[in-house]
């Protein structure tokens, strides 16, 4: 344990590896002869230094995974927030979609929900509001079930044949 211990003093301080590592690599060398010139090592090229270049390039890579999934969850977000509504087009005034808003045209039959139709067809009215079943209409207007049975349209006659 004392050796593990060492050895994670030494590794975890970049100087005390550094002196480490130039120890075991001047050890490592044959002994020169007298004839032999010694080797020298330009600084830049030093394996020390690439050792120091290696371990920065893997911390920075260990965020690597965080970031790509960060930016994945983001296009995600960005598409469907997109994608969910669709294309908008504009909505031609009288137009029926089978929707009754405020401003649909409606006809009105006794005891059944009020119909959304075109505004260049004949009806009875136009919606003025559509309310809670609790709530009244406003004045000088009628109220009338809303397709679903849970509202009230409120309708403003205009009678069209």
């Amino acid at each position: 344990m004392a050796a593990v211990n060492e050895a994670w003093r030494v590794l975890s301080d970049p100087t005390r590896r550094r002196q480490y590592d130039r120890a075991q690599a001047a050890a490592a060398m044959p002994p020169q002869s007298h004839t032999a010139h010694p080797r020298w090592v330009p600084p830049e090229h030093d394996q020390v230094a690439d050792v120091e270049e290696h371990d920065a390039v893997v911390r920075a890579m260990r965020g690597a995974p965080l970031i790509a999934l960060l930016l994945v969850l983001l296009a995600i977000f960005v598409v469907t927030a997109f994608a969910a509504h669709g294309p908008r087009t504009p909505r031609t005034a009288g137009a029926s979609d089978g929707v009754v808003e405020v401003g649909s045209c409606v006809r009105v039959a006794t005891g059944v929900p009020v119909d959304e139709v075109p505004c260049d067809e004949p009806h009875d009215g136009r919606a003025a509001a559509v309310v809670p079943l609790d709530l009244p209409c406003p004045p000088n207007t009628d109220y009338y079930v809303a397709p679903g049975g849970d509202a009230r349209v409120c309708v403003r006659m205009e009678r069209t044949p």
